[in-house]
């Protein structure tokens, strides 16, 4: 009894802080196992840390799982049936929607509109006092919130980039990153504590969709078609048009998707590299070296070798999104998943599982912690599944790097 009761207590010690900082909240011992099984307030829950048990749940079997309550939880008030909420038949009619807005075709043009914008926020820092400090976070949110919608709706944000960053950093401060009451089994039909602040967050931030929308009903270009000309221009079989309010959920997602994580990414990057000066050296020879005093270009980037490595290891280290969490169907039991030890475990309905980030990355290829590895390429070279998650790569065999120290 008193066993279960401290292993409570813990667990809720660990979800309240993982409302506000996710990764302090993963035990270490997280970081190394294949697949964790913890008992929460009563509820299982499955943690899938290695890229055979992430290739199975979101690929070779994912017909047999399902987004997770807690995720429809945080996101639908703000994204409705975007992409990030829907499921089934909806889901993949959008998904083939919107696809050709991410074809590799479109990367020269995005690459050109996205260093313009970092010119400009570059530009403007120059111009402030030597020494300023500034939140880095926040500046790169802004900067990648006005790329976003540029290259995705055609829209330079302005001044509206703040509008859009406070509504969406009010959404965040009402619905946090851990929801107990999906834990804990609790209806959706009870009002949520976060409910009143969530609703006027959303407001906030349809404003200011809802005038880029507009804008892209006025303009009625046929020359070239982004995302939001894509939604616009629909017509399903029957030649009726996306509806307004599918087409506003999609274009919140695609905001969302599009510049959060690459946010967090940067802001990560900057730390890391304020933390260890001899990466942050190479790194700026390299972009002297191939750019010289120019911008970049998407020709580029084959030739950014250590800026790439700089970019994936941190996501290895501090991955923005920390866990996808679903849970199986329930009219069916999931079939085993199957690791190298030849362990496997069956998910039960009701339960609820969730995919590391960091997971996909090959245990085997993470270095021990006490290690220190300078900055140079690693014998290792990790093959990664055929396509561990959806719209990846089908095998990547590229040599890791690993630029910053191993120590967490």
């Amino acid at each position: 009894m008193l066993s279960t009761l401290r292993k409570t207590r813990d667990m809720i010690r660990h979800l309240n802080l993982a409302r506000d900082n996710m990764i302090a909240a993963w035990p270490k011992s997280y970081y190394r196992r294949e697949l964790i099984v913890e008992n929460i307030l009563g509820r299982r829950m499955f943690i899938v840390n290695s890229p055979a048990g992430v290739q199975q749940v979101m690929v070779a079997r994912a017909d047999r799982y399902r987004k997770s309550p807690s995720n429809e939880q945080a996101l639908r008030p703000l994204l409705g049936n975007g992409l990030f909420v829907s499921e089934g038949t909806l889901w993949q009619r959008q998904r083939r929607i919107v696809t050709p807005s991410t074809h590799i075709s479109r990367l020269p043009g995005y690459a050109a509109e996205i260093a313009t914008v970092c010119d400009t926020m570059t530009a403007d820092w120059k111009r402030r006092p030597a020494g300023f400090e500034v939140d880095v976070t926040e500046e790169f949110t802004l900067l990648t919130a006005e790329i976003i919608s540029r290259i995705m709706f055609g829209f330079p944000l302005g001044e509206k980039v703040h509008e859009l960053f406070s509504a969406f950093a009010e959404y965040q401060a009402s619905h946090g990153r851990v929801h107990t009451a999906e834990l804990l089994g609790l209806p959706s039909w009870l009002p949520r504590l976060s409910g009143f602040r969530g609703r006027r967050a959303v407001r906030r931030f349809d404003r200011v969709l809802l005038e880029i929308m507009a804008a892209g009903h006025a303009r009625q270009r046929t020359d070239f078609e982004d995302f939001l000309d894509l939604l616009l221009n629909f017509r399903d079989d029957q030649g009726q048009p996306m509806s307004p309010t599918l087409a506003r959920d999609e274009m919140a997602s695609i905001f969302l998707a599009g510049h959060e994580t690459t946010a967090i990414t940067l802001s990560w990057a900057s730390w890391l590299l304020e933390r260890h000066p001899a990466v942050e050296e190479r790194l700026v020879a390299e972009a002297r070296r191939v750019l010289g005093s120019r911008s970049p270009t998407i020709e580029d980037y084959p030739q950014l070798v250590y800026t790439r490595a700089v970019i994936e290891e941190t996501l290895r280290l501090y991955p923005p999104y920390m866990c996808s969490p679903g849970r199986p169907s329930p009219t069916t039991r999931s079939p085993a998943l199957r690791f190298r030890a030849a362990r496997s475990s069956l998910f039960p309905p009701g339960c609820s599982t969730a995919i590391r980030s960091s997971g996909i990355i090959p245990t085997s290829s993470i270095p021990n912690a006490s290690s220190r590895r300078a900055p140079t390429r690693s014998n290792a070279s990790p093959t990664f599944p055929s396509a561990p998650v959806p719209g990846s790569v089908s095998a990547r065999t590229s040599a890791s790097w690993r630029p910053y120290s191993s120590s967490r």
